[in-house]
């Protein structure tokens, strides 16, 4: 037998029809990764960094960008590895039993949710390097705006109408740049705290399902498809462990001072404070003195409106600290708020929401320890 190519003319022996049988049986057993644009590639994974997979396809290899991938799937493993694109195929992957398939949708519509979290998260670390940017603006602005208004006050408008005008233009342009910029800052603080709001409404439903198979699981026991029941629980099983994976616990001791808790802070790798835990409290506040340690100059700051302890209202100024982190559990591009004074005698701030919020915090009144859950998928 000879199968003939038109532009070449050769032909292929037996030997080598052999030779292409194990290699197209090699891919049958081969990695496969299916791109979110349909196409799909299969060979053997050589290597993998944090933004693309090198592929060896037999003749060659691909590097194909991570971002771009929408599943995995390797010949050891029968369930595609996860990614951060939803699975298009749960429920051929778990294989449900008629009487399970609400437990199936709903776990495909817990991976929707994973997914959402996902993207929420990075879209908040890229929100907080803006605003970080945005803050170190707005006090460029708000200098060249007070330079301009003192121009305007110390100008003689009688002596040359057409300068003092062109002074006026430039004091407006200012304004309304400043304005601009604030209400960017504004907005930033606003989808910052929507997207951690994601990934808490994710992290209930993940512990919501974790108990709802635990329930099933008892009540189910006598179901008729026993094999493909108990085959499909193990996948799933499999499954929400590794989700339950990527949120990160870390258990921390803390000090007691007249029922508060308190924690020592490293800021930026170079100040410790002691911060009280206050969840109520929206941003993490920093005495004067501590602002002066740190060597922030808080002179043309951006300044918000505080609600304090005692109801009143204070204005403090917002910073961008670069990291604050505790006994390995660590936040970078932290909102904090310069306050003249600390919220009691001992310590240098509070420890609010806005270094917080990257955690689910949880108390350990009897051994008087704080933990610190994170998702980090």
């Amino acid at each position: 037998m000879k199968i003939f190519f038109k532009k070449q003319r050769r032909y292929i022996a037996p030997f080598c029809l052999l030779s292409l049988f194990a290699f197209c049986s090699s891919l049958a057993l081969a990695d496969k990764i299916v791109l979110k644009n349909g196409r799909n590639f299969s060979g053997t994974i050589k290597k993998q960094t944090a933004t693309h997979i090198t592929l060896d396809i037999g003749g060659g290899s691909i590097s194909l960008r991570k971002s771009s991938i929408e599943s995995i799937t390797k010949h050891d493993d029968s369930t595609a590895t996860q990614t951060n694109r939803p699975p298009t195929n749960a429920l051929i992957e778990l294989d449900p039993p008629n009487e399970l398939m609400d437990i199936a949708n709903r776990y495909k519509k817990l991976q929707k949710e994973r997914f959402s979290a996902i993207q929420a998260k990075k879209k908040a670390q890229a929100i907080k390097r803006e605003r970080a940017a945005l803050l170190k603006r707005f006090a460029q602005e708000k200098k060249r705006y007070f330079a301009a208004a003192q121009r305007v006050t110390h100008a003689q408008p009688n002596n040359n109408v057409r300068a003092y005008n062109n002074l006026v233009h430039k004091q407006n342009q200012a304004s309304n740049k400043l304005k601009a910029t604030q209400n960017k800052i504004s907005l930033s603080f606003k989808k910052v705290s929507h997207g951690e709001k994601t990934i808490s409404r994710y992290q209930l439903s993940l512990e919501n399902m974790q108990q709802q198979v635990k329930l099933r699981k008892t009540a189910d026991v006598a179901l008729e498809n026993g094999k493909q029941a108990q085959l499909f629980w193990a996948k799933l099983d499999k499954k929400l462990s590794r989700l339950n994976e990527e949120f990160k616990h870390v258990s921390i001791a803390h000090d007691n001072a007249n029922d508060h808790m308190i924690l020592t802070m490293r800021i930026n790798d170079r100040v410790n404070g002691r911060f009280l835990l206050d969840t109520g409290a929206t941003y993490v506040t920093l005495s004067q003195a501590m602002a002066t340690r740190l060597n922030l100059n808080s002179s043309s700051l951006y300044t918000i409106p505080l609600k304090i302890a005692d109801g009143s209202t204070i204005r403090g100024k917002v910073t961008v600290l670069n990291s604050m982190s505790v006994s390995g559990v660590q936040a970078k591009q932290v909102t904090a708020v310069i306050l003249p004074a600390p919220p009691k005698q001992g310590v240098d701030g509070l420890l609010g929401m806005s270094f917080l919020r990257e955690f689910v915090v949880n108390i350990d009144s009897a051994n008087n320890k704080i933990i610190f859950e994170r998702f980090e998928p």
